[in-house]
């Protein structure tokens, strides 16, 4: 008898020891706490202070609530919590916890019930990790993907292209529902043309290369879709794509103001050639009016020069009718004189006197022809003096023509100059 309880005294050490060392394993590897069941702390390894930043001193009889920010222990999930463990219920988690420093902590905990010999909770054993790192981490990687949901078009595929989801603004852009892409490949947003372009577009992926670009696509009822997109494989832990994703703005209304502003900017360019051709044409125009202008100039100068000299040569045939007309009155006086002689010389002097009336008659008719020649250049030389002031107001015209032609060369040399710069200008934006 005395050997059998000794034996069994011996297997309860044994027990003991081995829980006591599985207890202190677990004590200098893994954070661990003590409470009540009502939360009030007993015993607290060096681990956990080091997590929550407070010596033994300062917890060791202070309820859980200390290590807690104020909206969760005055929230009515606190009490249940708490009533829970009491009644034997483990509670497992990522619990959002204070630092001494005010500081938010996470850990991920096991909330233990510890029970006598009789099932009655007697103390509660909290089992932690600090993942506040992993946890902050976590969030902000939630947040980014929520914030690229907010604003990006996002779709997954499998690495053969097959639809696995979309989020809504995607579904947006292409018009259809999400039950109507699942499972359907990639494919069915493209036109022929891209997978002919573009045969090993899914291969390449599948090898991790990544792609992006602008890329044209139909939604739902055929209408033409641009998106600006990449197209980034996801490596498993092995280094296996196992899932491609592809981030995407929509651009169609830029692509399209693209090429309106494109088309606009041609029919600029063909304008502005054409404009070009026409300013060339015209310059070329004036140049030969300006040339024919100075040539009607220079005629007009040389014609009043010629009209002068004519002038000049009718007042010389005035001045010599003149001087005719005075000796054929002095051969007229000198035929009278004659005649009055050769009649007091009787008949001596009668054939003297016929000859006298032959030249007095000369002289008349002589004196006559003067008269009319000089009618007929006093009419002539009228006749120049209205020629010279026309000639002088065609030369006068001629030469404000010629400046006006002038001036509208010079104009039309600054439109063509001005031509060229917005041709080029064109050119240049077109390309």
């Amino acid at each position: 008898m005395f050997k059998k309880a000794q034996r069994e005294l011996d297997t309860c050490r044994a027990e003991k020891a081995a829980l006591q060392a599985e207890l202190d394993a677990i004590k200098a590897h893994i954070a661990t706490i003590t409470f009540t069941p009502d939360g009030i702390i007993t015993d607290v390894n060096d681990k956990l202070l080091n997590i929550i930043g407070y010596t033994a001193d300062e917890v060791i009889g202070q309820h859980h609530r200390a290590v807690c920010f104020d909206e969760t222990s005055q929230a009515p999930s606190y009490q249940q919590f708490w009533q829970s463990l009491a009644q034997g219920k483990a509670q497992k988690g990522v619990f959002r916890r204070r630092h001494q420093s005010g500081a938010e902590i996470w850990m991920e905990a096991t909330y233990v019930p510890i029970k006598d010999a009789n099932g009655k909770v007697v103390s509660i054993r909290k089992l932690a990790a600090d993942v506040t790192q992993q946890y902050q981490d976590a969030r902000r990687q939630e947040a980014i993907l929520a914030a690229i949901n907010r604003s990006l078009a996002v779709i997954e595929f499998e690495p053969d292209g097959t639809i696995i989801r979309a989020n809504d603004n995607f579904l947006a852009a292409v018009g259809y529902q999400d039950h109507e892409i699942k499972g359907q490949h990639h494919r069915m947003f493209c036109d022929q043309d891209f997978y002919d372009e573009n045969p090993d577009f899914w291969a390449n992926l599948a090898r991790g290369q990544f792609t992006s670009g602008q890329y044209l696509r139909r939604d739902k009822y055929g209408n033409e879709v641009w998106l600006e997109a990449t197209y980034n494989p996801v490596f498993d832990a092995k280094g296996n794509v196992h899932r491609v994703i592809k981030f995407a703005t929509a651009i169609t209304d830029t692509v399209k103001q693209n090429q309106a502003v494109n088309q606009a900017a041609e029919l600029a360019q063909a304008s502005s050639e054409q404009t070009l051709r026409h300013s060339e044409n015209g310059s070329a125009l004036l140049q030969e009016a300006v040339k024919l202008s100075q040539s009607v100039n220079d005629q007009a100068v040389e014609a009043t020069n010629q009209v002068a000299q004519l002038s000049e040569h009718a007042q010389s045939i005035e001045n010599i009718v003149t001087t005719i007309k005075q000796i054929a009155e002095q051969t007229n006086l000198l035929a009278l004189n004659a005649a009055i002689e050769a009649a007091r010389a009787g008949d001596q002097g009668r054939g003297f006197a016929v000859v006298a009336d032959e030249v007095r008659g000369l002289s008349q008719r002589t004196s006559h022809s003067t008269t009319e020649i000089a009618d007929v250049v006093d009419e002539n030389q009228q006749l120049i003096k209205g020629v010279s002031e026309a000639m002088e107001r065609v030369t006068e015209q001629s030469t404000i023509g010629q400046e006006k032609v002038t001036a509208a060369d010079t104009v039309m040399s600054d439109i063509h100059a001005g031509a060229e710069e917005v041709s080029a200008t064109v050119r240049r934006l077109t390309q």
